[in-house]
Formats: structure tokens, C-alpha cells, sequence
């Protein structure tokens, strides 16, 4: 990675992992994350995924979908089939009663324990979008995860306590919907996660906008949350300043993962410029950041280090149609070699719907040049 940071490194597209294409043909199958850590005993990838489902309860307003897991023994080429790891719609009485989408899961070698974070709907939807807490014994994540009964994160849980003394860059009291975790690490019985929120600001006009911030917490058992001390920042980790330079407009930090290598934590972070949902004529570019190992400075910080080329990625088909051309930027470790998953998307700019579609998976090779570059003819 100190290679790519300094230009005589890049990333090459190696292959692609499509599950809406043959042999598999799930076409409502995406948004995936790796499990971590990577790489594992067994040589095996794990990739988790979210399943919509077509079916769902009256008491469910919108969209509802599963998560499954499939595992690879040969770094990415084929796949197993998917197991259902959480169901969705669960139970009208259960936190995810409307379904359990964007996630992050980590296996603790420690305890033989895995454990998924995912964002979670209750009935009605009531409460907005919460994250619930899953676990699974043993050494194999290929199964159903046992849920918790209870929420792990309500809406606006942790943002009113990281809002607080953040100078203004977001309202303690209308920062909601935490989501997109990423376990970053275990360090000293906590697990450091890493999430964004968003909030409501209004704009010239009186357009009701979204905003966005990504957050840090740590946690023993995924219900009891830390936000500040000696290793957190009481503040956000990313705002809309640090990207308005170079994407005008930029709202905030979407979805982001984290990579430990050489000495520094890297993140990728979606910075889209209207809104964190899909919309027409936005622009959904993917930063590159980096900080010292085992630090999460607040967004202003001088310790955080902007990548030379901005964005790190952008979607293969812009357009004024595009709505999120890139989503879930992934990273993946397989013994020397570091590895990008990532959704890209392309939208017809007559009719707006989905034109094009591509799973792409990328491999840091030596060389500079491009920091990404992305191959037509990448096998499935």
C-alpha cells in the first residue's frame, strides 16, 4: 500500500464477481463485505450479501431481504452456493422485522465466535433505520446467526453523543440512522466500528437535503457503546468539508472500509454530492484516506492524509442519469496480495433504468501509472 500511496503501485482489475450472471443468476443479490479478518486458516473468502426478497408482511411498508454468505477456496474464481445467514422479514415483535440489509462481520478467534453488525428495520419501520447484532459459534460462518432480541444501535444513539462537541459539523439532535458498520479490529476486549449518519439541513431554496458524517464507537458485546476517550475522536472521523474541494457538493461519507497495512489505516469512503440515496444526476466517487495504525482522528485532524488522485475510483458510466454509479467498496487480504471489490453502475440517460453492470475486483500490482484501472475483458 506504501507503494500505491507514493505512485509506483496500482490496481488492476483481475476478474469480476457477479452473482446476476451465469453460473449463478441471483439477480437481486449484492451490497456484499467480506468477512474479516482476511486472509483466513483455511485459505478461504468468505462474502456476505444482501438477498431481496419479493415476498413480505403487511407490516412491512418497503422492500424486504435476507443476508447470505458464500465461500471461495480458490480467491474469488467460484463460489458456493449461498446460506442464509439472517432472514428477513423476522418476527413483527423483532428489531429486523423489516429486513437486514449493508453489514459488516468479523470472526473473534479468541471466543470461536462470529459476529455480523447490520443495519435493521422494525415493523412499520418504526424507529427509522437501527443496526442489530448477530453471533454465530464456531469456526464456519456458512449457517444461520443467532440474533439478538434487542437493537444493538437505535436510531441517533450514537451520533447524539459524537455530534455534541463536534464543533458544528453535525446536529446531535437530528444525526439518525446510523449504518454501513465496518469492524475494523478487536484491541484489548473492544471491537472499533466505524459507521455514518446522516442528518437533514435546509439549503437555499427550502430543498430539504441529506448530509452525512461517518462516526467511530468501540464495544465489548455490541450493545454498550463508547464514543470518546484516549483511542476516539468525540467527534466524526469524515465531513462534508474534506470532499467538497474536489467533488463540489459533497455531502459527507457513505459507506466505508478500512484497511490495516504498513504501519497506517486505509479507508475507502463513497462521497456522493446530493444525497446517500440513489439519485439522478449525482455524482458517487469513492476516497482514499489514510491515518496512523490504531488511531481514529476526528475529521479535521492533520493526521488523516488525502490520496494524491481524487477520487480513488469513479463509476465506468457517468452520465445524467447516473444515480450511484459505485457502491461498497471492499477491501480484501489473500497472504501478499490486497484486493478492491467494488458495485459498479450504469443508468440509461434516456430512461434512467439500469443499463449496465459490473462486479469488479481489483489486485494491487507493481507499477504506477492510473491508481485504478479497470479491464473490459475481465473474466466472470
Amino acid at each position: 500500500m506504501q507503494a500505491l500511496w507514493q505512485g509506483e503501485a496500482h490496481f488492476q482489475e483481475v476478474r469480476r464477481i457477479e452473482w446476476w450472471a451465469a453460473p449463478y443468476s441471483t439477480v437481486r443479490e449484492g451490497a456484499g463485505w467480506f468477512a474479516k479478518p482476511m486472509p483466513f486458516a483455511d485459505g478461504k473468502w468468505y462474502l456476505f450479501d444482501h438477498v431481496t426478497r419479493l415476498d413480505k408482511p403487511s407490516y412491512c411498508p418497503g422492500k424486504t431481504g435476507d443476508v447470505v454468505v458464500r465461500e471461495s477456496s480458490d480467491e474469488g474464481r467460484t463460489w458456493s452456493n449461498p446460506a442464509i445467514v439472517a432472514a428477513g422479514p423476522g418476527p413483527e415483535t423483532a428489531p429486523d422485522a423489516c429486513g437486514v440489509v449493508d453489514g459488516t462481520t468479523f470472526y473473534d478467534g479468541q471466543t470461536d465466535t462470529w459476529h455480523m453488525l447490520a443495519q435493521c428495520r422494525a415493523a412499520q419501520n418504526a424507529g427509522g433505520w437501527m443496526m442489530c447484532h448477530y453471533a454465530r459459534r464456531g469456526s464456519s460462518p456458512m449457517g444461520p446467526f443467532n440474533p439478538d432480541p434487542a437493537p444493538a444501535v437505535r436510531a441517533g444513539q450514537l451520533f447524539s453523543q459524537i455530534c455534541a462537541h463536534s464543533g458544528g459539523i453535525c446536529d446531535p439532535g437530528k444525526t439518525v440512522d446510523e449504518g454501513t458498520p465496518d469492524i475494523v479490529y478487536k484491541k484489548d476486549g473492544y471491537f472499533y466500528v466505524t459507521f455514518h449518519g446522516v442528518y437533514f439541513s435546509k439549503k437555499p431554496g427550502s430543498r430539504l437535503v441529506k448530509q452525512a458524517v461517518r462516526g467511530v464507537a468501540k464495544t465489548a458485546d455490541f450493545h454498550h457503546w463508547i464514543t470518546s476517550g484516549a483511542d476516539l475522536p468525540d467527534a466524526p472521523i469524515f465531513a462534508w468539508p474534506e470532499c467538497q474541494a474536489w467533488n463540489p457538493g459533497c455531502i459527507g461519507g457513505g459507506e466505508a472500509s478500512t484497511l490495516i497495512a504498513g504501519g497506517y489505516q486505509y479507508m475507502m469512503i463513497e462521497t456522493p454530492n446530493v444525497s446517500t440515496d440513489c439519485t439522478p444526476g449525482q455524482q458517487w466517487p469513492i476516497a482514499l484516506l489514510r491515518t496512523p495504525q490504531g488511531s481514529f482522528p476526528a475529521w479535521n485532524s492533520p493526521l488523516w492524509q488525502r490520496f494524491h488522485i481524487e477520487p480513488l475510483l469513479a463509476t465506468s458510466w457517468p452520465g445524467p442519469q447516473s444515480k450511484c454509479g459505485i457502491q461498497y467498496p471492499r477491501w480484501a487480504v489473500a497472504g501478499d496480495h490486497v484486493y478492491i471489490l467494488y458495485e459498479d453502475i450504469g443508468f440509461d440517460d434516456t430512461t434512467g433504468r439500469q443499463k449496465a453492470s459490473a462486479r469488479r475486483l481489483l489486485e494491487l500490482v507493481p507499477g504506477g501509472g492510473p491508481a485504478t484501472a479497470v479491464n473490459p475483458d475481465a473474466p466472470r
